[in-house]
């Protein structure tokens, strides 16, 4: 089978384990959902839900928390009895979410709506030829 013909999760799986050989992680790489975020798409993950970003730049927000717990696919320490314990095992599809258009004049501003009373993330982008927003 050629690399063209491959699924993206089997071409992940081995871009893994050249970074990890071996890695037990590599298997959950084909549990979880495999999306691609174009520029302006977030996603909405609950808390305890496994998640992973393997390239391009972001920004994740969260609340306060203590419990980042590492299963696999890193050098740094892992826990796998306490992530096995908090996991939620919810299943489904998750779809990008592009935010809300917010504010009005030359700068465009899109409010991401977290769904936690934490916080939301407001994203403004001015326009070079304005001086306020």
């Amino acid at each position: 089978m050629s690399e063209s013909e491959r699924d993206p999760r089997h071409l992940l799986a081995l871009r893994l384990n050249e970074q990890y050989p071996n890695d037990v992680g590599i298997i959950v790489s084909f549990l979880l959902n495999y999306i691609t975020l174009k520029p302006g798409e977030s996603l909405i993950l609950q808390p305890n839900e496994p998640h992973a970003y393997l390239s391009g730049e972001g920004i994740e927000c969260m609340a306060t928390s203590d419990n980042v717990v590492r299963g696999g696919l890193t050098p740094k320490l892992k826990d796998a009895k306490i992530l096995v314990d908090m996991l939620t095992y919810n299943t489904g599809d998750i779809t990008p979410y592009t935010g809300e258009i917010i504010g009005e004049g030359g700068s465009s501003a899109k409010m991401y709506t977290s769904g936690f009373k934490e916080f939301n993330v407001i994203r403004v982008k001015f326009d070079a030829n304005v001086s306020e927003f």
